[in-house]
């Protein structure tokens, strides 16, 4: 009620760090028993039997569930960002809610969110990706055929 009533002009404002702390803990709570090994094959079937839940409704039901919930999180980078990069979030260690997502969320079971990880993909790309970016992107003086004199002295 104090956020309908108050006038913030700016929205990242009207946020407390402290939720990255909790939407963290909340996260790694709902993927605690979630398989983290690549190798799994199938993920989700895993997952099922650890929280003995039939497999059909984890895969109709709670990862269609769980991608509309990260991808709300993830489109509400402005406010959520802004968060993340305060010192009061600091002790969390998280640079962004992409981060965060990224963190909590174990790899196998990206594919079955599949808007979830086109957003993670398009808008937070994976730092090995990043790094390759930044090397091709870099000049190198040694690659290009200049002379370190002026010509003819």
């Amino acid at each position: 009620e104090q956020l309908l009533n108050s006038e913030y002009q700016d929205p990242a404002t009207a946020l407390d760090p402290a939720v990255v702390h909790f939407l963290k803990l909340v996260l790694a709570a709902w993927f605690s028993t979630a398989p983290r090994a690549a190798s799994a094959e199938d993920a989700w079937q895993l997952w099922a039997e650890r929280l003995s839940a039939d497999v059909a409704v984890v895969k109709q039901q709670l990862a269609p569930a769980l991608d509309l919930v990260l991808n709300s999180l993830l489109r509400m980078w402005k406010v959520l960002n802004t968060a993340c990069t305060h010192p009061r979030a600091s002790a969390s260690g998280m640079k962004s809610i992409g981060h965060l997502v990224k963190h909590c969320v174990p790899e196998p079971l990206l594919d079955g969110l599949p808007t979830t990880q086109s957003r993670l993909r398009r808008y937070y790309p994976s730092q090995s990706a990043e790094m390759s970016q930044k090397r091709k992107s870099r000049i190198s003086l040694t690659a290009a055929p200049t002379a370190l004199r002026p010509q003819g002295r």
